[in-house]
């Protein structure tokens, strides 16, 4: 196992206590030899919506205005690996999250225009690892129904724009996880 540069982005709220489970990640991945960076969405002030500004500039030739912005795709650009946190609201990922995706992944970081106008990823990720959590108390006791809309999730979309904006050999995986199930995410980020 080589190790390699891994960003963990946070995408839990300040005083969400499941945010344990990135600094657990964080632990985890130095643990076994990762140079690894952190990106607290929250903490950094990453906005949720893209402002009127980035709009007109996201079909431009540099569509990374924001510092925070271009600050994330330098994070993203240095990465091999990235694993991406954030509690499950509504069946769906926080706006700060869906933000950070829409902003950041976005022509010459997430993808590139071949000369033959074909578009192809931009990254050079080997691996990515997506992880939506659960409410806390939401875990086991929840309905048939309730429990498959988690693969229903923006998460396995995530990874799979992940895997996209990449090499093809790029591993992206999605796991939904009630907060205390910390070790199916060790499981995936452990084989790296």
């Amino acid at each position: 196992m080589t190790p390699m540069h891994v960003l963990v982005v946070n995408g839990f709220a300040r005083d969400d206590e499941s945010a344990d489970l990135v600094e657990h990640v964080q632990k985890f991945l130095t643990d076994r030899g990762h140079e690894v960076r952190r990106s607290d969405l929250a903490l950094e002030g990453f906005d949720s919506f893209m402002s009127a500004d980035e709009r007109a500039a996201y079909h431009s030739d540099r569509p990374l205005i924001t510092p925070e912005t271009v600050a994330a795709a330098e994070a993203v650009r240095w990465a091999a690996g990235l694993v991406v946190c954030y509690p499950i609201v509504h069946g769906t990922a926080p706006p700060r999250v869906k933000s950070w995706q829409e902003r950041v992944f976005v022509l010459g970081v997430g993808f590139e225009f071949l000369p033959s106008g074909r578009i192809t990823g931009a990254l050079d990720l080997d691996r990515a690892c997506v992880v939506g959590v659960e409410p806390v108390g939401a875990g086991r006791g929840l309905a048939r129904r309730q429990r498959s809309d988690r693969r229903n999730d923006f998460g396995p979309s995530l990874a799979r724009s992940f895997y996209l904006s990449s090499n093809r050999r790029c591993r992206s995986r999605y796991v939904g996880i009630d907060p205390d199930r910390v070790a199916r995410v060790e499981r995936v980020v452990g084989r790296w």
